[in-house]
């Protein structure tokens, strides 16, 4: 180790367990929760390495692999990249913290409730410690990629 300071551009775990077939939001969250923290702990704030990072990612990308039309589970697991928890699989449609169908998963609060090291102790600035309830109202759904029709367009995409 050389100790010169880094920052970890992707970091971050999927909610899909390959072998039980079926969505895993535990278990992301725990991983979130966990890869997070280690992070933090070794801030350049607190006297460590890692400048921060970046997590991956905010809105599940369900079209990314298997059928683009259909949010589905199928995962890979390319052995240049080891091995991801729980399941070894990298299951890519189901990284986001917000669910296909823009509803906040389990990871999403883990990671809203863990403090960013620069944070003044009660501040109610963002990332500071403060739950940040509030309704996504289908939001991912309006996203650029969410529909075929919205393909390449940048923003938000309003469907007829």
């Amino acid at each position: 180790p050389t100790g010169k300071p880094f920052f970890l551009s992707e970091y971050g775990a999927d909610a899909f367990n390959t072998p039980a077939n079926k969505e895993d939001q535990p278990a992301q969250a725990t991983a979130v929760g966990s890869l997070t923290k280690e992070l933090v702990a070794h801030s350049s704030v607190n006297g460590g390495v890692c400048l921060g990072g970046i997590l991956f990612e905010f809105a599940d990308e369900w079209w990314k692999a298997g059928n683009p039309e259909a949010h589905d589970g199928v995962g890979s697991s390319p052995p240049a990249y080891g091995e991801v928890y729980p399941d070894k699989k990298f299951n890519e449609e189901w990284f986001g913290l917000i669910a296909h169908d823009g509803s906040q998963r389990a990871a999403f609060h883990t990671y809203a409730e863990i403090t960013v090291p620069s944070c003044v102790p009660h501040s109610a600035g963002p990332g500071c410690g403060r739950n940040p309830e509030r309704p996504t109202d289908g939001e991912r759904l309006k996203a650029c990629g969410a529909f075929a029709r919205c393909a390449h367009q940048l923003g938000l995409c309003e469907l007829d």
